[in-house]
């Protein structure tokens, strides 16, 4: 297609998923006992023909290119075109504070990369967006409608803190927007957006001049009035692993069959790093229910309601219940956890009990010893 794409690592937001993106960008978040949060925009856009892309790091991206192992799994280790890992505070000349940086900020300094792309459109995307999109038709709406700016938006169970809410009208074109903190399963922005090179460009040294950094603020909801900005509505599964709640809910999604069943068809598949990696061994007692397993894993407990990454020991005894536990994490005989998020390598001694809620998942970070 006549398009290239450019995805955003991080949310450029202050969000509360502190100790799950301490070490990690919020694209490489574990989702699903295999996947990872970039798999699933990278996907979207190779699955429509879309081999040009662009992705643009913040900070605590080692794992993330670790992972995307220069594009290889998705076709995109090319000569022309291909994967292009972008860092735009890398130089001195171009350094904004991180903590502060906006996603315009980010797309002034690869303007050069934007312009050297010979594609006629756009697609910007978010790494931690997990949905798998139909792009192909997202762009021929775009195209169709000779809009501005065409937006991606879902409806969207408790989608988190500030997240756009626009509302469209009878054309379908942008009337309203809020910023909600609600609760609740309403329209929401999915922070993916389509328009045309030139328009992006031409935008971005405008915000350069006026000192505009948010992307939803100042170029959708600023100029709502005066550009054509359409809404194009996803009907399928969509979260956004902005908090830690979001993360633990959007995890535990999966054990619906309708869930899964969207997001892994087979028209559209969602692409992966492949790890060959021995099967799950079991032994004779343990009790599995409702639960998504990976490969390399040692049970020997009780697990229910639960998704569980590669290389995970499950002691004899130990309860584990309504939990996301990743890659590498021992847990001792006779422990009991229950809405709990633990981390890589985690490792939890014999007999400890750990129990938080599902709105507050108790989270272990990283390598920690309990």
């Amino acid at each position: 297609m006549n398009a290239f794409g450019i995805i955003f690592s991080d949310s450029y937001s202050q969000n509360s998923t502190h100790e799950l993106t301490r070490y990690r960008s919020g694209a490489s978040l574990p989702v699903g006992c295999r996947f990872r949060g970039i798999d699933f925009i990278l996907s979207s856009l190779v699955n429509a023909d879309i081999y040009t892309v662009g992705l643009l790091t913040k900070q605590n991206y080692a794992s993330l290119v670790d992972h995307l192992d220069g594009g290889k799994n998705w076709d995109l280790d090319r000569k022309k075109g291909g994967l292009t890992v972008l860092s735009p505070y890398s130089r001195g000349e171009t350094a904004v504070p991180t903590a502060t940086a906006g996603k315009l900020d980010a797309l002034r300094t690869i303007a050069g990369y934007i312009k050297d792309v010979d594609k006629e459109y756009v697609i910007i995307g978010q790494g931690n967006m997990v949905a798998n999109l139909d792009i192909k038709d997202i762009l021929t709406r775009h195209i169709e409608s000779e809009a501005d700016i065409t937006l991606v938006c879902a409806e969207v169970e408790n989608p988190g803190e500030h997240c756009m809410a626009p509302t469209f009208g009878e054309d379908g074109l942008l009337t309203e927007v809020r910023f909600s903190n609600d609760k609740g399963k309403y329209m929401v922005c999915l922070n993916c957006y389509c328009m045309r090179k030139d328009f992006l460009i031409s935008f971005i040294e405008k915000a350069n001049v006026h000192g505009w950094r948010d992307l939803n603020r100042d170029l959708v909801v600023r100029h709502m009035d005066s550009l054509h900005i359409l809404g194009y509505i996803h009907k399928g599964y969509a979260a956004m692993l902005d908090t830690v709640a979001q993360y633990f809910k959007c995890n535990l999604d999966m054990l619906d069959a309708d869930v899964r069943e969207d997001l892994f068809n087979a028209k559209r598949p969602i692409i992966t790093h492949i790890h060959d990696t021995v099967p799950t061994q079991y032994t004779e007692d343990p009790s599995i229910c409702n639960t998504l397993l990976a490969d390399g894993c040692e049970i020997s407990g009780n697990v229910s309601d639960s998704v569980i990454f590669r290389k995970v020991s499950i002691g004899e005894g130990a309860v584990i219940e309504n939990c996301v536990i990743m890659q590498g994490a021992v847990i001792g005989k006779n422990a009991v956890l229950k809405n709990v998020i633990c981390d890589k390598h985690v490792v939890v001694s014999d007999g400890a009990e750990l129990i938080g809620s599902p709105a507050y998942p108790y989270v272990l970070r990283k390598g920690a010893k309990v």
